[in-house]
């Protein structure tokens, strides 16, 4: 059996090191939130971000975006949440080359009055989180992370 693969972490408050599959548990977690509020399942959203928090580590970046989610009281503050978490999710993969498979960065133009966000997904198939079954196919592939 291989040891892990270390990943250094350049988070501006504190640097750790993240093993491969505390990575992929990281992306899981991340997977389990964003299919939640694509269910617009609250509740379960809240209990995957508790855990992409405990998986997160030291890093301060993804624990902080995501105790937001885990204290917002709507499905609605959730998903602003979920943005800025997306991002440093977004920021950790493609820089500290973590993966689990293909993933596949993807966007909607019209979340947030037409802002646009962007998620993580790890289907290509298009399951908009940021508003569910109310626009479930909008949105588009814009980068793939392998």
């Amino acid at each position: 059996m291989q040891p892990s693969q270390q990943v250094i972490i350049e988070d501006p408050i504190t640097a750790s090191a993240i093993d491969t599959e505390n990575g992929k548990e990281i992306l899981q977690a991340y997977f389990d939130i964003k299919n939640a509020l694509v269910e617009s399942e609250q509740e379960k959203a809240k209990k995957a971000a508790q855990k992409l928090i405990a998986t997160a580590g030291d890093n301060q970046e993804i624990a902080k975006s995501t105790a937001l989610l885990v204290a917002a009281t709507s499905i609605e503050k959730q998903r602003e949440a979920f943005e800025m978490v997306s991002e440093h999710v977004y920021h950790l993969a493609v820089e500290k080359g973590l993966s689990s498979g293909t993933i596949y960065r993807q966007f909607c133009p019209m979340a947030f009055s037409n802002k646009g966000a962007y998620w993580l997904s790890d289907e290509e198939k298009i399951l908009n989180p940021y508003f569910g079954d109310k626009m479930l196919h909008c949105g588009s592939v814009k980068e793939v992370i392998e």
